[in-house]
């Protein structure tokens, strides 16, 4: 009998399925946070939660940092582009880093006008929510090399609905600041997260790894949730937390890879 081949883009949007309630859930943590005045503890809150992720995000607890590793990676790099192997993978990393970088400093340019200093990135500290997201990455990684990084790129800023929601937001000269860096932050992650797809199209071939991956997906865009409502102070209920777990909400980006 016949194998009958995968439908890979199918596969990716029933990916996209499983994942878009949950960024929906990101999405309505920010705009609830900011549906009304919050004091300037509550904006430091978010904001140095947020910067560590830029900063120190890593799929492993006990990683090196994004930025960190970027930047040992270019330059290692450095002297095959001398010799003349090919630059392309050298100018991703470069690009790369300098996304998410820019992201670091438009969002800790807010935080240093709110504490009235520069806040190094050594003082700030990852949150246990993040830390359980980080981990559930790591193991993904851990166990399915290759493709387990892809799905963490895949799910990598929540289908960028946190910054869909701040782009969205009114307010002040504050609010204005931060719709302002969130509408630089949107494209890249969306990006981020097409690039992942594109690992997996690549890395990912049979039913039984499509199973797994929709599983691992699925878990890692619950704990962003988790880890979202926590950042922004709990505005959502847990009976709020549980609804959108079960699906009660209209998804967000449901077509982002079309």
């Amino acid at each position: 009998m016949a194998i009958q081949a995968i439908d890979v883009e199918a596969q990716l949007d029933r990916l996209v399925g499983i994942a878009s309630p949950h960024w929906a859930g990101e999405h309505e943590v920010v705009t609830t946070f900011f549906s009304r005045p919050r004091s300037r503890e509550e904006h430091v809150h978010w904001l140095r939660a947020q910067c560590w992720k830029e900063f120190w995000g890593h799929i492993d607890e006990r990683g090196t940092g994004t930025i960190e590793r970027m930047v040992t990676e270019l330059g290692q790099r450095y002297p095959d582009v001398q010799r003349g192997e090919p630059p392309h993978r050298f100018l991703h990393v470069a690009q790369e880093l300098y996304e998410e970088f820019h992201h670091y400093q438009v969002l800790s340019d807010i935080l240093d006008d709110l504490e009235g200093r520069r806040v190094p990135p050594d003082e700030l500290r990852q949150m246990p929510e993040d830390l359980k997201l980080a981990q559930t990455r790591a193991a993904a990684a851990a166990a399915h090399g290759e493709m387990g990084a892809a799905i963490s790129k895949f799910s990598e800023g929540g289908g960028s609905s946190m910054y869909k929601a701040g782009m969205e937001i009114r307010g002040g000269e504050l609010e204005q600041r931060i719709a302002t860096a969130c509408r630089v932050i949107y494209d890249d992650e969306v990006n981020h997260m097409r690039t992942g797809a594109e690992g997996l199209r690549r890395t990912v071939k049979s039913a039984e790894e499509w199973s797994r991956v929709e599983r691992l997906t699925r878990e890692i865009a619950r704990q962003r949730v988790q880890m979202r409502n926590e950042m922004f102070g709990y505005p959502l209920s847990e009976e709020r937390l549980k609804e959108i777990d079960s699906g009660r909400i209209e998804p967000l980006h449901r077509d982002i890879l079309k």
